[in-house]
C-alpha cells in the first residue's frame, strides 16, 4: 500500500514539475523550452471544412499543437437557429478565434484555390499586427512593391507567376528614368499579402472605363507622392493576358493597343495638350513600333513564297507584302511631318 502511495506521489510530482501553472503559460509563444510543441492556429472559411480538417491532421502529424475553428455555422444547428442567437454566437466565436491567434506561434491560412473572405483577411491582418508568421496552404501570388522614402509603399498585385512580377518590376525600374517619382524609390517583388492594400495589376483596356477611374481619383501632384491611377499610370503598362506567343492569347494585344490609343484621343477631347501627347508618342517610339508590326507582317507574308507548293512569283502574295510594307512607310512618314 505504501509502495503504491509513494509511486502516486512521485507521478504527481513529475506532472506538477512538467506542467505550467496556467493555460496562458502553456501557449505562451515566448516559451522556448525544447519540449514545447509549436502552436499553429488555422484560419479560413468554414466552407472549406474538410480542408481545415486535413490541415489539422497534417499539422498534428508534424508534431504541432493545433488550434482550429470548432463550429461550422454554415450548417444548420439548433444552437444558432434564431438569427439573434446566431449573431451573438458569431461575435463570441470571432473573439475566441482572435484569442487562438494571440496564443499561437504561427498562423496557417487554408485558402483553397487562393480564396479568402473578409473575415479571414481580418484575421490575417490581426496576425501580422501581432507579429505572428503567416503561411498558406495554396499559393497567394506575387506582388510588385514600390518603396518610397518617407511614404507608404505602393503595392501592385497579385501576379500568379513570380516571373511575371519580376518582368513588371524590371519595366518599372526602366521607367523611373523617364517619369516623375519620389527620389530614392526602390522597386522590388515579394509575396502577395491579402491583408494589405494593392493596386489592381489588370489595368482596364476600355478607354472610358480607365478615364472614369482616373477622374474618380484625387488629382496627382506630379511627383508620385500620391498613390493614385494618374501618377501610377506613368510608370505602369497595360497588362494583357498575352504573356506568351500563343495565337489565341496574342489576339488580346491588338484590342489593348487600340484602347490605349483611343484613351489618348479621349484625353485630347477632354482638353489635354495634343502637342505634348504627340511628342510623348514619338519619345516612346510608338510610330516605329507600329511600323515594325506591319514590317513583320510583310516579311511573314513573303515567307509563304518559300513553301514548296507556292509559285515564287505569286502576284497576290507579293502585292499583299508590298501593301503592308508601304503602310509601314506611310506611318513613319506621317509622324515625320507632325
Amino acid at each position: 500500500m505504501t509502495e503504491h502511495r509513494n509511486r502516486d506521489l512521485q507521478a504527481a510530482a513529475l506532472i506538477a514539475a512538467a506542467a505550467p501553472a496556467t493555460t496562458e503559460q502553456l501557449l505562451n509563444p515566448s516559451d522556448t523550452s525544447t519540449d514545447r510543441p509549436k502552436v499553429v492556429t488555422l484560419c479560413g472559411s468554414t466552407r472549406f471544412w474538410r480542408e481545415l480538417a486535413e490541415a489539422n491532421f497534417r499539422e498534428t502529424v508534424a508534431g504541432h499543437a493545433v488550434l482550429a475553428p470548432g463550429c461550422d455555422m454554415k450548417k444548420a444547428h439548433q444552437l444558432w437557429e434564431e438569427p439573434a442567437a446566431a449573431e451573438e454566437l458569431k461575435t463570441a466565436l470571432d473573439a475566441l478565434h482572435r484569442w487562438k491567434i494571440r496564443a499561437c506561434d504561427e498562423v496557417l491560412v487554408v485558402n483553397v484555390g487562393g480564396y479568402y473572405g473578409d473575415s479571414t483577411r481580418a484575421e490575417i491582418t490581426y496576425a501580422h499586427l501581432l507579429g505572428r508568421p503567416v503561411r498558406y496552404t495554396d499559393p497567394v501570388g506575387h506582388a510588385v512593391i514600390l518603396d518610397r522614402p518617407g511614404l507608404d509603399p505602393v503595392r501592385i498585385g497579385p501576379y500568379k507567376h513570380e516571373s511575371r512580377a519580376e518582368e513588371i518590376a524590371a519595366g518599372l525600374r526602366r521607367q523611373l528614368h523617364h517619369t516623375s517619382h519620389v527620389e530614392g524609390t526602390v522597386i522590388t517583388t515579394g509575396t502577395f499579402r491579402p491583408d494589405l492594400d494593392y493596386l489592381d495589376p489588370q489595368v482596364p483596356t476600355d478607354p472610358y472605363t480607365l478615364a472614369d477611374a482616373m477622374d474618380n481619383d484625387p488629382d496627382g501632384d506630379g511627383t508620385g507622392r500620391k498613390a493614385n491611377s494618374k501618377d501610377i499610370a506613368r510608370i505602369t503598362a497595360i497588362e494583357t493576358p498575352a504573356v506568351c506567343a500563343d495565337t489565341s492569347e496574342l489576339a488580346d494585344l491588338a484590342p489593348a493597343a487600340a484602347a490605349a490609343l483611343r484613351l489618348l484621343g479621349d484625353a485630347i477631347r477632354r482638353g489635354a495638350d495634343y502637342e505634348s501627347i504627340v511628342e510623348a508618342l514619338k519619345a516612346a517610339r510608338l510610330p516605329e513600333a507600329f511600323a515594325e508590326v506591319l514590317d513583320a507582317a510583310s516579311h511573314a507574308v513573303m515567307a509563304e513564297l518559300d513553301q514548296p507548293d507556292v509559285d515564287d512569283y505569286d502576284f497576290d502574295i507579293r502585292l499583299e507584302s508590298d501593301n503592308l510594307s508601304g503602310a509601314a512607310s506611310d506611318i513613319r512618314n506621317a509622324f515625320r511631318w507632325l
